[in-house]
């Protein structure tokens, strides 16, 4: 496995500059491949990869929080924030970041959150949330699906993240499920919402 990904590091960093960066003459393939590409290898901690998102997360959160005319959305990020980087690389940034760094990137995602302006990212941060194995972590997570910072119809995003996530999130949230049986309609405001979560909790047992 350790070879197979060296290889691929290998490819993603030679044949593409900056690895988490498109260089000036990039192919369209290699644009749609990238986030592809960061979240396998973030997930299975290649060093390399960790390392250039957590920099280009940096980067992108300084911008944001210090920048009046952009937002967690991008808005002027070309005119007046570099440093904003582009919209379909950012699950895969947040959800390396939350997954190797924790509490610290779990609450500047929050601030992100807070501060954006689109629907569209928000819910891209609700979906990074929960990429944790961390058990402290999973209760923040499950905490904030279930609280007024989430509308009911976007709380699968963060509880299904979880599970999909590790065995720890997986069991925070089938806890969670049992805990709320007598509301969970309510809760999560449609049937296809509660299939969809629980289908995904009970996934790839066998």
């Amino acid at each position: 496995m350790n070879f197979r990904i060296e290889r691929v590091m290998v490819t993603f960093h030679s044949n593409w500059l900056e690895g988490c960066e498109a260089g000036k003459e990039e192919s369209k393939n290699a644009t749609l491949l990238r986030p592809l590409l960061i979240a396998v290898l973030g997930a299975a901690d290649a060093p390399e990869v960790v390392v250039s998102a957590t920099t280009l997360f940096d980067r992108h959160y300084e911008a944001v929080m210090l920048c009046d005319m952009c937002d967690a959305d991008g808005c002027g990020a070309v005119t007046v924030c570099v440093d904003v980087f582009l919209v379909h690389l950012r699950v895969a940034v947040y959800s390396t970041c939350v997954r190797h760094a924790g509490d610290g990137v779990y609450e500047r995602l929050l601030n992100l959150h807070e501060r954006a302006t689109m629907h569209d990212e928000r819910v891209r941060i609700l979906h990074c949330v929960g990429c944790t194995g961390q058990s402290a972590l999973a209760k923040r997570v499950i905490g904030l699906a279930f609280s007024d910072l989430v509308r009911k119809q976007d709380r699968l995003f963060p509880l299904m993240s979880l599970s999909s996530g590790s065995a720890i999130g997986r069991r925070a949230v089938w806890r969670e499920i049992q805990r709320r049986i007598d509301t969970l309609m309510e809760d999560l405001a449609a049937t296809s919402i509660v299939s969809h979560v629980i289908s995904t909790g009970c996934k790839g047992f066998c």
